[in-house]
């Protein structure tokens, strides 16, 4: 094989699904999420933290109808409004990947109602826990609880498929999937259009377990028979997928198996000739191109990603501290609020100085502080997609 070639099909394969740019917008849309997530539940935990001076007078707001339509009218508003950010950048990453459609990216927003209906049915869970309350002396308690939990659970929504997961790790999820599946989609549109009829999957030394047996193989357009091809060799193609029980790779890209299309799936797919899937075996063909993978876990890899890991609990622990400080506002005379703000403190200085040891290791890493505050981030986010947030 000649090395024009060769240069060809790498270069096919690096573009096929750029999963680290894939990656990074599903992240920055997570970002919007969890700001999302985290203005629901300040906005819960604020109204519960209402009439807190008497237990009868507490009820009697909690309880009355009006305001928990207020609170969801509020509630509904929040959600719009952010999942209309969220989009922004969803379709605003069409012009990176040239790829993602308006009608995917409108589909996600519609997932919001659920985190409505999930917020409301855990404000009157709250409401029905401090209700049965008898003695006002116990009502300060009670609302902190909740209030924590509601602060460091966060909003576990149930989806169709009765799986439970935080908001913003399945829409997060939910964008870097449907980004996947365009990709893929867009790639095999273009292969139908030159009439290509086979594809090899790269393989990856650390694979997941369940993607082993698919990898480094041969898959085939499942639309292949209404090409242009002449019927002798319409009738060698038959066979050969036949005689190999191949999968198409519809197939292996869908339920359940998800190869290349599921999150941090790093596989890639290559357009191969018939020539070539007749007349090579998939694995020396893989060796001839150069397109097997080691270990991607290398040294950088893993100190870019704990870098990361590091930002992502520094914002997590500021932005409890600060919904604290909310709540302190609220009511300051609630010793266990100004508790967790200083609790909350001392875990924002662990994991920044985490991240200092990090970066004294490896001196290529540098500290982004604007990383570390969600809002900032947020409209850095705003920023790099040309969105206003």
């Amino acid at each position: 094989m000649n090395d024009e070639i060769i240069k060809t099909k790498k270069e096919e394969l690096q573009n096929a699904v750029d999963n680290e740019k894939l990656n990074e917008i599903s992240q920055d849309v997570g970002v919007v999420y969890s700001t999302i997530e985290n203005d629901v539940v300040i906005t819960l935990n604020k109204e519960l933290n209402k009439q807190t001076k008497d237990l009868e007078k507490w009820k009697q707001y909690h309880l009355n109808p009006i305001n928990q339509a207020k609170l969801k009218k509020q509630i509904d508003k929040i959600v719009s409004r952010g999942e209309k950010a969220a989009s922004k950048v969803v379709e605003a990453s069409r012009n990176i990947i040239g790829v993602y459609e308006r009608s995917k990216a409108s589909s996600n927003i519609e997932k919001g109602s659920l985190l409505v209906n999930t917020a409301m049915d855990n404000y009157n869970r709250s409401v029905a826990k401090i209700e049965r309350l008898e003695s006002s002396d116990a009502l300060k308690e009670s609302i902190y609880q909740q209030t924590k939990l509601g602060i460091e659970k966060g909003m576990n929504v149930v989806y169709k498929d009765g799986k439970t997961f935080r908001y913003k790790t399945y829409m997060e999820m939910a964008v870097r999937t449907n980004m996947a599946n365009e990709v893929a989609a867009k790639q095999l549109k273009y292969g139908a259009n030159a009439g290509i009829v086979f594809y090899l999957y790269n393989s990856m030394q650390d694979c997941a377990k369940d993607h082993q047996d698919y990898q480094g193989q041969y898959y085939y357009d499942a639309r292949w028979e209404s090409f242009d091809i002449k019927q002798d060799v319409k009738d060698k193609i038959a066979e050969y997928i036949s005689s190999k029980n191949m999968m198409s790779v519809q197939e292996v890209e869908g339920a359940p198996i998800f190869l290349g299309t599921r999150p941090n799936c790093r596989h890639k797919k290559i357009s191969v000739s018939i020539e070539q899937v007749l007349g090579t075996s998939a694995d020396k063909l893989e060796n001839e191109l150069g397109i097997s993978y080691g270990y991607f876990k290398k040294d950088k890899y893993i100190a870019t990603s704990e870098h990361h890991k590091n930002e992502r609990n520094i914002r997590e622990y500021r932005d409890r501290m600060n919904q604290y400080k909310e709540l302190a506002k609220q009511d300051p005379t609630n010793q266990n609020y100004k508790l967790e703000i200083v609790r909350n403190r001392k875990l924002i200085k662990k994991w920044e100085a985490k991240d200092l040891d990090l970066r004294k290791q490896n001196q290529w890493l540098k500290r982004d502080k604007r990383r570390e505050y969600s809002k900032i981030l947020v409209n850095d986010i705003g920023a790099k997609y040309n969105v206003k947030l």
